[in-house]
């Protein structure tokens, strides 16, 4: 008797042996195969999109309903509405959103992009192969508020995309040249993006994604993501994520807030729903 339920034991323990490993079950990701994100002209006027603020001073966090309004077209004209503790409160409108294609109108220059290397980059402890584009923006743009770009002068960057990237997706990794751009540091001129310290070639990290793929589920649905570091004007690094099928792009990001005891806070902007009509 004994020696049969060994007999069956050793069965049991080869069958699990040969059985073959279990394959985790594709994800079921939002279809998207659109050069661009979906933005608020892709949308017709009703179409929404609500956002939870979480702010990082300890307050109450709020909602913010954006909605589109006016007529249809490519113009989007937006009203914003915040929910908060108490309830709603005054609307505000006047948010103008174009297409791409539109800013043509205003004469904003093309960068120009040329390939210069192969490369790897590390994405959470992977290697990831990249194309390296060397990127050259000229800055002679118009801007109303806040410290514009001198005449002449000229953003130089690397840009470093995943040779298998998806459509729309974004470049892995931006590095800021110092040595070729032309910036000039002079009082009401806009001075070069903020990032990390700068490596052994003195360029300066500007932005850098820290995972690729990640699932976001919103309304029964899962979007695909990219996680990504930037630093904002200051020198801060914030997170954001950004998913092409989500409306305006990001599902969510970070931005600067007050000092709490001296120590600069993060506020979270997270979607919470989105209609595009």
């Amino acid at each position: 008797m004994r020696l049969h339920v060994l007999a069956m034991g050793f069965g049991v323990l080869a069958a699990c042996a040969s059985a073959p490993p279990r394959v985790a079950a594709p994800i079921d990701w939002v279809p998207w195969t659109r050069a661009s994100s979906l933005r608020w002209y892709d949308c017709e006027p009703g179409s929404t999109l609500v956002e939870r603020h979480e702010r990082g001073t300890g307050e109450p966090a709020y909602e913010v309903r954006r909605t589109r309004i006016g007529e249809p077209g490519i113009y989007a004209r937006l009203k914003a509405e915040r929910l908060g503790p108490n309830g709603a409160e005054p609307s505000t409108t006047g948010r103008l959103v174009a297409p791409p294609w539109a800013l043509a109108l205003w004469a904003i220059p093309e960068p120009e992009e040329r390939f210069i290397r192969h490369d790897v980059f590390q994405v959470d402890g992977s290697p990831l192969e990249v194309d390296v584009l060397r990127r050259t923006t000229p800055l002679r743009t118009g801007c109303d508020t806040g410290a514009c770009p001198c005449e002449n002068d000229a953003l130089v960057e690397e840009v470093w995309y995943r040779r298998s990237r998806l459509v729309s997706e974004g470049a892995v990794r931006i590095l800021f040249d110092p040595h070729r751009s032309r910036i000039t540091h002079s009082a009401g001129c806009a001075g070069p993006p903020r990032g990390s310290a700068p490596d052994s070639r003195g360029m300066v990290e500007t932005r850098a994604a820290t995972a690729l793929d990640v699932p976001f589920s919103l309304q029964k649905d899962i979007h695909r993501c990219m996680r990504v570091r930037t630093w904002d004007s200051s020198g801060v690094p914030v997170e954001s994520l950004e998913c092409p099928s989500v409306l305006e792009g990001r599902a969510m990001w970070q931005r600067p807030g007050p000092r709490l005891k001296g120590v600069p806070t993060l506020a979270t902007i997270q979607v919470v729903s989105f209609d595009c009509r």
